[in-house]
C-alpha cells in the first residue's frame, strides 16, 4: 500500500519501468482471495512519471489482476493479467485470451524481444510466444526443462531466458540449454 498518494489503498504485486525510466506499479485486483477489501477503482497499473500516479485500468481498457509488464522498442506496451495478454500501440489496445489459442487466461510473466515477440508464461503450461497474433507453446517435449514457466528475460543476443520451478532453460533458435539440479543449480525454483 502506498499511503499518502493517489495510490493509498493500492496493493502493489510487482514493479516494472519502461524504456522512458517511468515505473509501473502492477496491482492486484477486488478478486484476490488473501485480500477481498481490495477496491475496484485501484486495479490495473500505475504509471509513476517521477511526479504524479496515472492509472491504467478497466475504464482505460486495462483491468484486473496485472502480473506483468513490458515495453518492446517500437514503444507498444505489452501487459500480462489474469484476463489475458494486451497490448497498448499506437493509442489502440490488442487483447490475446482464450478465445485466440491461449491455453489460459493468465499471464503471469512477459518479456518482449528485439524482433517484437512476445513470450509469456502461467506458471503452470509451458512457454507461449505470439507467431504474428497467433499463440505457440512450447514444453518439455520441445526441451523446456520444465511447463512451471515463473520468469522470462530476453538476452543481448535475443535468446530467452526462462526461470521455471525446475531449473532454468535458455531457447536460441532451435537451441536449448538446461540448467538445473544435475548441472549444479543448487535451487531449482525460480522466480
Amino acid at each position: 500500500v502506498v499511503s499518502g498518494t493517489s495510490m493509498d489503498r493500492v496493493y502493489v504485486h510487482r514493479v516494472a519501468r519502461d524504456r522512458s525510466g517511468h515505473l509501473w506499479f502492477l496491482t492486484l485486483n477486488n478478486t484476490n482471495e488473501w485480500q477481498p477489501s481490495i477496491e475496484p477503482d485501484n486495479e490495473g497499473a500505475f504509471r509513476y512519471d517521477g511526479e504524479r500516479f496515472e492509472q491504467w485500468n478497466t475504464a482505460r481498457g486495462l483491468g484486473g489482476r496485472v502480473y506483468a509488464m513490458a515495453e518492446d522498442r517500437h514503444g507498444a506496451f505489452w501487459f500480462g493479467t489474469s484476463r489475458g495478454l494486451k497490448r497498448w500501440k499506437d493509442g489502440a489496445w490488442r487483447s490475446w485470451d482464450t478465445s485466440d489459442n491461449f491455453i489460459n487466461n493468465r499471464v503471469f510473466t512477459l518479456a518482449v524481444d528485439d524482433e517484437g515477440r512476445a513470450w509469456f508464461g502461467d506458471q503452470q503450461r509451458g512457454l507461449g510466444y505470439l507467431e504474428g497474433d497467433v499463440a505457440r507453446y512450447l514444453t518439455t517435449a520441445d526441451g523446456l526443462v520444465s511447463e512451471a514457466v515463473w520468469g522470462l528475460s530476453i538476452g543481448t543476443s535475443g535468446e530467452v531466458w526462462i526461470a521455471t520451478h525446475g531449473g532454468l532453460s535458455r531457447h536460441a533458435g532451435d537451441t536449448w540449454a538446461t540448467f538445473d539440479a544435475e548441472s549444479g543449480l543448487r535451487s531449482t525454483q525460480l522466480w
